[in-house]
């Protein structure tokens, strides 16, 4: 993992309002489509295989990312897929993130965001840009202990 990687945490991220409504549970349907990485879910990810693109054409991908409360959790695109692809996370305080480490540190679950309560997950308003539809492989360590997935942006590639 890159040292100084940059930091989103609880506050200077972009807020999101959580339902007054929601469980803080993963919908099954929304599980199925996303890559899990012990505390860490990005939402939907498994859905961008069929995506079209036009080669040669940098695309923005939105892709939530859900960390479980507790330690830090530093996400890094893979060295063998930085060359066509890099974090990007939105901040409210502070420029936002974009680069090839990011490390997410989420709230207690007794935070609240416009009185209502964060919960056991944190949501980051993030994402990805692709130079060209890749397999893209993410190292995620937290506490030390590696863990390794790939985000499928090409239909050729299989999530892991």
């Amino acid at each position: 993992m890159p040292a100084g990687s940059p930091v989103v945490d609880c506050d200077s991220r972009v807020q999101v309002i959580p339902s007054g409504r929601h469980s803080g549970r993963i919908p099954e349907r929304a599980r199925e489509k996303s890559v899990v990485a012990g505390p860490l879910v990005v939402i939907g990810a498994r859905q961008w295989g069929n995506y079209p693109r036009r080669p040669g054409t940098p695309t923005r991908v939105k892709a939530p990312i859900l960390v479980k409360a507790g330690p830090p959790v530093t996400v890094t695109v893979s060295p063998e897929s930085r060359a066509d692809a890099a974090l990007m996370v939105g901040r409210a305080r502070g420029p936002d993130v974009r680069g090839p480490s990011v490390e997410f540190r989420p709230c207690s679950p007794e935070a609240r965001v416009a009185n209502r309560r964060v919960g056991k997950r944190t949501p980051f308003l993030a994402g990805f840009k692709l130079r060209r539809p890749n397999c893209v492989g993410l190292e995620v360590e937290i506490e030390g202990e590696p863990i390794t997935r790939r985000i499928p942006f090409h239909a050729g590639c299989k999530s892991v």
